[in-house]
């Protein structure tokens, strides 16, 4: 007896060695769901803030394009067109986007570097602000800038993605 229970466990032991191995090829076969967010803004015609609740997004890639005439919008001291983390919050610069107009300039900070920066007095001639990042670079345009100005046009090579917890602004 104890010889038929020795080869019923050897009979188990291989059958469940093949039936691991046999998932272990197939696990990298299996389908994979892969959510995409977007998030649009402004909503509504409104350029108010949105949040995208509980969630922090670090996204594959980023395009916005901000119309230039909201720089004259705010305050002649400045503040925030948009950003992907609310500016009050701690290391806000330091891990997120922020398209902001200081006192003197237009600038793109992402992830604590200055990106591109253009004096406020030349937005007269600016139509948008496209900025589109991925994992290789960030590239930013103010359209309708000269295009004899180097700073209308920047490109940054790295990894530049900021953190995305919503779009944040200054404008009402």
């Amino acid at each position: 007896m104890t010889e038929k229970r020795v080869r019923m466990a050897r009979l188990v032991a291989v059958l469940t060695g093949l039936a691991g191995f046999i998932l272990a090829i197939a696990t990298p076969l299996m389908p994979v769901a892969q959510t995409t967010s977007t998030l649009n803004w402004p909503q509504g015609e409104q350029a108010t803030s949105v949040e995208a609740p509980l969630i922090s997004y670090l996204p594959h890639s980023l395009e916005a394009t901000l119309p230039c005439q909201a720089f004259a919008e705010l305050p002649e001291e400045g503040g925030i067109r948009a950003a992907t983390i609310p500016p009050g919050a701690p290391d806000a610069t330091r891990f997120g986007m922020q398209v902001r107009a200081t006192s003197t300039d237009a600038q793109v900070i992402i992830r604590n570097g200055v990106v591109a920066s253009v004096p406020r007095d030349r937005l007269t001639a600016c139509d948008t602000l496209d900025i589109t990042i991925d994992k290789d670079a960030v590239t930013t345009e103010f359209t309708g800038v000269t295009d004899d100005d180097e700073a209308a046009r920047t490109v940054r090579e790295g990894m530049f993605m900021p953190q995305v917890v919503g779009i944040f602004t200054d404008l009402d």
